[in-house]
């Protein structure tokens, strides 16, 4: 017996022989320090890591105990020979050390000497704000620039940044209001700006002058500040599109018109009591979400939203609904309503009754489509509240209750809400207790109410459920264009009934029963193979013998795609098959924008070793089409072929 011969296979480095510009590609695709680990891979790999032109350098904020990466960033960015910086990003946590060797601004001035693109500066440090390089502020090439924490924001007269279109600027210190105000109006195409303050960031006035600005995010968490009867937001960018404004510090709004405005977020202290030019300037918005107190929304229904849309409040009193329906007069093209009771903590406060208007809102009667009210309560002016809008809402689609959470008996609830004077007419509809003279006789209704009976599914122990209303002017498409229909019904309807319904609605329509077998009129379906067989009118030598589908390679087909059943029958194999006449080679071509004509040349083989060796002449190549010309020859292997 011939001794096994173990054969050596090289394992051959195709990685190492790309390209370096390549390579560096690679590179910037993964984390900054195992980045700079592959300088110990080979020779090659020495200097590679230093031409990467995405820098990432992070401290884990979670764990002080872990080293600052502050000493590796100050080494590899020694050693870092890019000339053209795409990002930098640089998060220092509470261990760095705030020794006068640690220079953070030589750093980024050496990133805006290579053009830096992005940059993220973050400093959690314990040392004080500190002050970063003048350049930053002149850089051409920034189009994005993050600013955090122990910052301070120190712009000269003499800054401009042309190419900067987003900038975040979250608790960082301003050396004074001239400096906000220098930096914001340096900044020509810039459109998005998210601002998030501190207390004691030296700015009484936060002025945003910026005519390109498109979105603009503002946030003032600081509910305690002792002195606010001077601060004031100021805003100006008639370009804005996107707003979004939360402050709890009491401090007042100087806001001009926003005619572009297409979505609005509204979240201010409940006790402040805005005027009615702060509102006004959201008044030509398309989408507005208001955390409404008393006092805001008694002056909405002062503002005509002429373009409102879409709606969500979200109260923090339990006595608005009176005054909010006056809020809904003044938007007369509202077709999404959404009341969210999550942040009114004592329900029970919630008075017994309300007096209903003598005039309905102009949308709830003609526009009014999709109703949703969160955290339900079942109170009696929530129950008065809810059969007022489902009674005077005559083109809405879609209305979903969500309960409150710890609720006694929810399950009665949904019974008492089910039993409301629109939702009473569906359900008998779909349990077919009333005659079959109250079933439509309009044909696209029964159609769409056959259709919203079988979509129905049973959700058990839910908290919340879609009501699908039924109307005459109600697209017959409404009933599923809600994910949330399917499964979260709180209704058990049987299979019985189901059918009861379907077979009562054929036979006030004059068709035939689904049950009646005997009627030789039902029609049949067709078997499978006479279905297949209508797809295609090839003959029969040319399909299965199974399913009658259609051989996609005729008689020398092995197998149907079908059924999966095996066609040959003879022992001796198949002749060769030719790739080039094959799908899957028309489709190689396709799928590269080929034709087939392509010169292509291939492939040498080398033992790897290139030193001594001359340099071969060029090929002159070959056709794809002629290099592809392959033969797939299948043999018989013990009588299997």
């Amino acid at each position: 017996m011939a001794e096994a011969k173990i054969e050596e296979i090289g394992c051959e480095d195709r990685i190492s022989v790309l390209p370096e510009d390549l390579l560096v590609v690679i590179l910037d695709l993964l984390p900054t320090k195992d980045v700079v680990a592959t300088m110990i891979l080979s020779k090659r790999w020495l200097s590679i890591w230093t031409m990467v032109r995405t820098l990432e350098y992070t401290d884990d904020m979670d764990d002080e105990s872990k080293k600052s990466v502050w000493w590796f960033l100050n080494k590899s960015l020694q050693l870092h020979k890019a000339p053209v910086i795409d990002s930098l990003c640089m998060e220092l946590g509470p261990q760095c050390p705030t020794t006068d060797d640690v220079d953070i601004g030589k750093w980024v001035a050496k990133a805006v000497d290579c053009l830096v693109m992005t940059l993220t500066i973050k400093l959690l440090w314990s040392a004080g704000p500190t002050s970063l390089p003048k350049s930053l502020y002149s850089c051409t090439s920034l189009s994005e620039l993050t600013l955090s924490d122990q910052i301070l924001v120190n712009v000269p007269s003499s800054a401009y940044l042309p190419s900067l279109t987003e900038l975040e600027l979250i608790c960082v210190v301003y050396k004074d209001e001239d400096s906000l105000v220098s930096f914001l109006s340096s900044c020509p195409v810039l459109e998005f700006l998210f601002v998030l303050r501190k207390i004691d960031d030296n700015v009484k006035t936060f002025t945003v002058k910026v005519p390109s600005l498109l979105e603009l995010t503002y946030k003032n968490l600081c509910s305690d500040v002792v002195d606010n009867t001077d601060r004031c937001l100021v805003v100006n960018a008639p370009a804005v599109n996107t707003c979004q404004i939360t402050d709890y510090s009491l401090e007042s709004f100087s806001i001009e018109d926003m005619p572009c405005l297409q979505d609005a977020t509204i979240d201010v202290d409940e006790a402040y009591h805005p005027d009615d030019k702060f509102l006004t300037s959201f008044s030509s918005v398309l989408s507005l979400r208001m955390h409404l107190s008393d006092a805001m929304v008694m002056r909405c229904t002062t503002i005509n939203f002429s373009r409102l849309i879409k709606l969500s409040i979200y109260p923090y009193g339990p006595d608005m609904l009176e005054t909010l329906l006056r809020l809904l007069g003044n938007a007369p093209k509202l077709k999404e309503f959404l009341v969210d009771y999550k942040f009114v903590y004592n329900p029970e406060d919630l008075p017994w009754s309300w007096k209903q208007p003598s005039h309905v809102p102009e949308c709830l009667s003609s526009q009014l489509e999709i109703f949703e009210w969160r955290d339900y309560g079942d109170r009696i002016i929530e129950e008065e509240f809810l059969t007022y809008v489902l009674a005077n809402s005559k083109r809405l689609k879609t209305a979903t209750i969500s309960l409150r959470l710890n609720l006694e008996d929810p399950e009665l609830i949904i019974e008492d809400i089910k039993d409301l004077p629109r939702i009473k007419r569906l359900h008998l509809l779909l349990t077919v207790k009333e005659s079959a003279m109250d079933v439509p006789s309009n044909l696209e209704s029964r159609r769409r109410l056959t259709k919203l009976c079988l979509r129905w599914q049973v959700s058990p122990n839910c908290s919340s459920f879609d009501i699908i209303i039924d109307t005459e002017e109600e697209d017959s498409e409404s009933s599923s264009s809600n994910p949330r229909f399917l499964n979260e019904m709180a209704m058990e309807i049987s299979v019985d009934l189901i059918n009861q319904l379907k077979v009562s609605l054929r036979k006030e329509a004059k068709l035939t029963s689904v049950d009646d077998c005997s009627d030789s009129s039902f029609p049949s379906l067709p078997t499978s193979e006479e279905a297949i067989a209508e797809l295609d009118a090839s003959a029969p030598y040319l399909r299965c013998r199974n399913c009658k589908g259609k051989l996609l390679r005729g008689i020398e087909s092995l197998i149907c795609v079908f059924c999966g059943n095996q066609q040959r029958t003879s022992d001796n194999p198949p002749d060769p098959i030719k790739f080039t006449s094959t799908s899957a080679y028309k489709w190689f071509l396709t799928s590269l924008n080929l034709d087939g004509s392509e010169m292509v040349e291939p492939l040498k083989e080398t033992d790897g070793s290139s030193r001594g060796a001359t340099k071969a002449p060029p090929s002159k190549g070959i056709a794809l089409s002629k290099f592809l010309d392959l033969e797939i020859q299948l043999v018989c292997i013990r009588g299997e072929v």
